[in-house]
């Protein structure tokens, strides 16, 4: 081509350029075929940068006329095409031969002889994107107007490539929002789903008092909807109240920032009455100020009663105990008392019926105090469960919501991993959640620091079911193992503990065939492991 045609066809191009993308190997290819056209050469290689690793890499794209086209990824430290890139300057070899810069393996590729090369660096606002580079010029070697003509396709497609970055990045940027926005809308209706399905009563009160948000649970309790209970004040569409309640702790959340708790007894109207443990929570606005309160009302008459049930347990434990060793005293010199009269009613037989009678008399009396020593005996093993089929993932379960208040205000993480499809066990429901209780609350008050965790698992291990409910705790000395499972042993402060829990736990775990098994290390936690046969 002369001057003026290669000027021509560089403007038809650089015109083409504008409305292409280039960001597809074909594009690519398309435009190294147009251009070796327009200056005359076999082939052409497209350079974009990229960061990988902290090294300089990039893809190459090959093409032209005697050239394949495709596609290679490789660093780039050495060569014409890398001084290109690192200085911003054109590059202009006639004689690649005696250049001891060049370097094959970047400049070009396998197989193909270069002769000479020109490299144009990609460059658009001061950042360098790449380079375009041309091989064997046919005929004649490469001059400035080469060099000015690739100068300009060079500039060209950097904007272009630029303003499809750009698009590209507008595009990402608007698919984020738009993924994100979905994201928040499904993390609104996962919370409002949790914030609904809580069994436990919730709402949220502003500064006066005026309700924010109310769950299912307690718009229930006054039977309406949320929707109809926000915007009124707490106590009048809660309470039917005109004034603030009497025992609100929400003032004191406001003033002070801090959770409080209290209990509260309400009458039903079968007579009982039901024992509420509410909560307040302060929520701050982004300069610190309490803005909300958060109110949990959590109905713990159920726990209470377990409680009561568990204590009422403990005593009769010590009770039996205590006629277990009393008895264990009277028996030894009673059986001796019978034994000595017996065999002197048997010595004195037909003699003086005076001294036979008093001996008869020992006798006689002696047996009543023998079955009264039995009666103890009876009643310090005696139990009362009722064996039923049970579901042991059921009893965890209920006895992890029966804490699980607890653990929230101190902030105590529950893990639980219930092995799926247990069998039913023949089992006392009642008294192995008992169990399940004692041993999370032992958990709890070992935890002094947070965070704090409580796991609990349970498995089918061959014809056993293991339950292990561990903690991050302060552990147990090593010398207090031994004892725990004894009768008012207790490594609790005084007044903490009665010492009889352990021993109870291990009582019924007993009765149903199975033992308990632990582990502790000091200052890194314990673990209890309860083994229940499958068949007693």
């Amino acid at each position: 081509m002369s001057g003026n045609d290669i000027s021509m066809a560089a403007l038809s191009l650089l015109g083409k350029l504008v409305r292409s993308d280039l960001t597809s190997l074909k594009a690519q290819a398309w435009l190294l075929t147009q251009l070796c056209q327009i200056l005359n050469t076999e082939a052409g290689i497209l350079f974009w940068l990229d960061q990988v690793e902290g090294r300089t890499v990039v893809k190459k794209t090959l093409g032209g006329e005697t050239a394949r086209v495709a596609l290679v990824s490789q660093v780039v430290e050495t060569g014409l095409v890398a001084e290109a890139i690192l200085t911003g300057q054109p590059v202009r070899v006639d004689n690649v031969s005696a250049e001891a810069r060049f370097d094959p393996a970047v400049d070009a590729w396998e197989g193909f002889t270069v002769h000479s090369l020109m490299c144009v660096p990609l460059v658009w606002a001061g950042e360098t994107l790449g380079a375009i580079e041309v091989l064997n010029k046919r005929g004649s070697p490469f001059d400035t107007r080469d060099q000015e003509v690739l100068t300009a396709l060079a500039a060209a497609i950097a904007r272009v490539m630029v303003d499809i970055q750009g698009a590209r990045q507008l595009q990402e940027a608007n698919v984020r929002l738009e993924i994100r926005r979905r994201e928040l809308l499904r993390s609104r209706n996962i919370l409002r789903a949790l914030f609904d399905s809580t069994p436990t009563s919730m709402y949220i009160v502003d500064r006066d008092y005026v309700l924010d948000a109310v769950n299912m649970n307690r718009a229930g309790l006054v039977g309406t909807h949320p929707k109809e209970l926000v915007g009124r004040r707490c106590y009048e569409a809660l309470f039917q109240r005109t004034r603030l309640c009497q025992a609100c702790l929400v003032g004191g959340t406001f003033k002070s920032g801090e959770a409080t708790r209290r209990t509260e007894r309400r009458p039903q109207p079968d007579g009982g009455w039901q024992v509420l443990e509410i909560s307040t929570y302060p929520v701050y606005n982004e300069s610190g100020h309490v803005i909300q309160a958060i109110l949990f009302e959590e109905d713990v008459t159920e726990r209470r009663r377990l409680e009561a049930s568990l204590v009422q347990s403990e005593k009769l434990a010590a009770v039996g105990q205590l006629a277990a060793g009393v008895a264990h005293e009277i028996n030894n010199p009673l059986t001796a008392i019978i034994a000595n009269a017996q065999l002197l009613q048997r010595g004195r037989s037909g003699q003086d019926i005076e001294v036979q009678d008093m001996l008869d008399l020992i006798v006689r009396a002696s047996e009543r105090a023998s079955q009264v020593v039995r009666n103890l005996l009876v009643f310090a093993r005696q139990e009362r469960f009722e064996l039923a089929p049970t579901d042991l993932n059921e009893t965890l379960r209920r006895a992890m919501a029966l804490i699980q208040h607890e653990l929230s205000v101190r902030s105590i993480r529950l893990v639980s991993d219930l092995g799926e499809n247990l069998p039913l066990l023949m089992a006392s429901q009642d008294q192995l959640q008992g169990v399940w209780i004692n041993l999370l609350v032992n958990a709890v008050d070992a935890l002094d620091e947070e965070p704090g965790e409580i796991r609990v698992t349970s498995r089918k291990v061959e014809d056993e079911v293991r339950i292990t409910i561990s903690d991050n705790g302060r552990g147990i000395p090593l010398d207090h193992l031994s004892h725990i499972f004894e009768p008012f042993y207790t490594t609790k402060d005084p007044g903490q503990g009665t010492g009889l829990g352990l021993f109870v736990c291990h009582h019924i775990i007993e009765q149903h065939g199975g033992d308990i098994l632990v582990e502790s290390q000091p200052g890194k936690g314990t673990e209890f492991t309860v083994r229940i046969p499958l068949a007693l």
